[in-house]
């Protein structure tokens, strides 16, 4: 005969069944958040993050900045662009390089679709100057240039005195200045130069300590000398050249002849980028005079341009996105722009990338690269 169970084991059972069935319950209710965080978990937001780092330190008209960023995991294409918080237009954006144009703080956007953006930012000083004065027999000339890494050319006011004292101001052009004044016979002055600066171009000054001609100097009729340069092209509206240079010199002896005569024309059949030429003058009388050129500026090569991020005959299953690079290691790069140019066919696309490179000489150069798209 089959035994029953106990009243004390059907107790027994019947509480482990009412345990299951609240483990069971709480599991179902804890479930669709376990569900949402593993969800969150598998989908964390994307953040863009610059890969590149900016210049230590930025300077106006110095070297440029190409900024790169990713977004890590997804790869999506980051656009760059310059934000509205950039002071006194302090950078531009170009192709991709970033130019540093006046002093103030440059900010760097960097954007990609679905993840969060990044910035740069960095701020722009002004270019340190040299200052140089000349003392001519009836003027002052300072000279003022950039200070590496700028490249630039100051602009702005010079002011000429004479043991303090001033004596008159005259404007830059072309990073030089020129005041007529005469050092008085048997006297001994110092004279200074001093660029007045501006808001790109910092601030500098020269002086010289000079004694004026002997009273019988004073009477002798003094030589002039001057410097005309020409050339086939003319010089464009940054000082460069992009053809040979002639300098030839032109002299007013004064009434008595010059020892060796006018010198004769220079030819400068090489590029350079800041050149100065000197040619001095004596008469048999004993009276003198020179000239100096300054900031000679030829370029007589072109830029070197090329198209990258995309295979010359290269095929693809979409458009690429290419850009444009250029280099002039003597006039440096104003503009390297990309146009890209799509023919329709019947089995694919056949499309044309090209890009065109301006120097600081303005020579333009072009090259281009073809791909082809097929979907």
């Amino acid at each position: 005969m089959r035994r029953l169970p106990s009243a004390r084991t059907l107790l027994a059972l019947a509480f482990v069944a009412g345990a299951a069935l609240s483990t069971n319950a709480g599991a179902r209710e804890r479930s669709p958040d376990m569900r949402a965080h593993s969800l969150a978990q598998a989908q964390p937001q994307q953040t863009v993050a610059f890969t590149s780092s900016p210049p230590a330190t930025a300077v106006v008209a110095g070297p440029t900045y190409t900024p790169t960023a990713s977004t890590g995991s997804s790869g999506g294409a980051v656009t760059f662009a310059i934000d509205p918080a950039t002071t006194n237009g302090a950078c531009t954006l170009q192709n991709g390089v970033v130019y540093f144009v006046n002093a103030g703080s440059c900010v760097i956007d960097a954007d990609a679709s679905g993840a969060a953006p990044a910035q740069q930012t960095m701020p722009v000083s002004a270019a340190g100057t040299a200052t140089a004065l000349t003392v001519g027999a009836t003027d002052l000339s300072a000279q003022v240039g950039a200070l590496a890494p700028s490249d630039g050319t100051p602009s702005g006011t010079v002011v000429f005195s004479v043991e303090g004292r001033t004596l008159g101001s005259a404007t830059l052009t072309a990073g030089a200045a020129t005041l007529a004044y005469a050092v008085p016979a048997d006297i001994t002055e110092t004279l200074t130069a001093s660029y007045t600066g501006s808001s790109d171009y910092a601030s500098s000054s020269a002086s010289q300590t000079v004694t004026g001609p002997t009273v019988e100097q004073a009477f002798v009729v003094k030589p002039t000398i001057r410097a005309v340069l020409r050339s086939r092209l003319r010089r464009n509206r940054r000082g460069w050249w992009h053809t040979i240079v002639r300098v030839r010199f032109v002299c007013d002896r004064a009434g008595s002849m010059i020892a060796g005569g006018c010198p004769k024309p220079v030819v400068i059949r090489h590029s350079v980028r800041n050149g100065s030429l000197t040619r001095s003058i004596r008469t048999i009388a004993g009276a003198s005079a020179s000239v100096t050129v300054r900031h000679i500026r030829i370029d007589l090569g072109a830029p070197h341009v090329r198209v990258v991020g995309v295979r010359r005959d290269g095929h693809y299953r979409t458009l690429v996105h290419a850009r444009c690079l250029a280099r002039d290691r003597i006039s440096g790069i104003v503009s390297c722009r990309l146009h890209v140019h799509v023919r329709r066919g019947a089995a694919r696309e056949t499309v044309t990338y090209t890009a065109t490179a301006i120097s600081g000489a303005g020579v333009v150069r072009s090259t281009s690269v073809t791909a082809y798209v097929s979907g």
